[in-house]
C-alpha cells in the first residue's frame, strides 16, 4: 500500500484526490493518507471532503510523518523547487505538478538531490519533446502491468492503443521519472 499525501488544498489537489479515489476503487494499492496546507482548518476541511485520513497545518509537519510514502505537490509553481527539495530531504518520493520548478537551476538541483538521496522524483506533465530527449526508456502502465520500451514509437508499433496509457519516461536507473 502506498500512502499518498498532498501538499496544498486547492483545485489541482482536488483533482488528484479524485484520481486517487478512482485508482483505489479499481484496486490499485494507494491510500489517501494526508493533506498539508498552511492553514490547518483548510487542510481539515479538504481531508474530510476528499477522504484523507490526516490533515496538517504545515508542510513540514506532513513531511515528518513517517507514514507518508509519496507526496504530490499541488501548490503554486513558485514554491515547487523548495518543496521538492524538502520532500526529497525527508526521503519522500515526489510527484510534482508542472511546471516543476521556476528555473533551470532549481530543476538541476532537484534532480541531483533526488539522485543523490535515491528518492523517486516524478513530474506530472505531457511528454514534451525536450523532456523526452533527457530520458532513455518509456514506461507504460497498461492494464495493471508496467511495460518498458526504448521509444514511444516502438510501443505504438506493438500496440497502437497504448497512446492513451503512456505513463512515464525513465531518466536514470535511480528511478527519477518524468510523467
Amino acid at each position: 500500500m502506498t500512502n499518498v499525501a498532498i501538499l496544498g488544498a486547492g483545485n489541482i489537489a482536488r483533482q488528484m484526490a479524485k484520481t486517487l479515489r478512482l485508482m483505489k476503487a479499481r484496486g490499485d494499492k494507494v491510500e489517501l493518507y494526508a493533506v498539508g496546507s498552511r492553514d490547518k482548518a483548510r487542510a481539515e476541511a479538504f481531508a474530510q471532503a476528499e477522504g484523507f485520513a490526516k490533515a496538517y497545518g504545515s508542510y513540514e509537519e506532513l513531511l515528518r510523518d513517517d507514514g507518508v510514502d509519496l507526496v504530490y505537490i499541488a501548490t503554486p509553481h513558485s514554491h515547487h523547487g523548495e518543496q521538492i527539495e524538502q520532500c526529497v530531504t525527508h526521503g519522500k518520493a515526489v510527484l510534482c505538478e508542472k511546471a516543476f520548478t521556476a528555473t533551470a537551476a532549481q530543476a538541476e538541483r532537484a534532480l541531483a538531490l533526488a539522485k543523490e538521496k535515491g528518492v523517486t522524483f516524478l513530474v506530472a506533465s505531457h511528454l514534451a519533446a525536450e523532456i523526452e530527449k533527457m530520458c532513455d526508456k518509456v514506461l507504460v502502465l497498461y492494464e495493471g502491468e508496467m511495460l518498458s520500451f526504448d521509444t514511444k514509437e516502438e510501443a505504438l508499433r506493438l500496440n497502437p492503443s497504448l497512446e492513451d496509457y503512456f505513463l512515464a519516461k525513465v531518466r536514470d536507473k535511480k528511478g527519477s521519472v518524468v510523467l
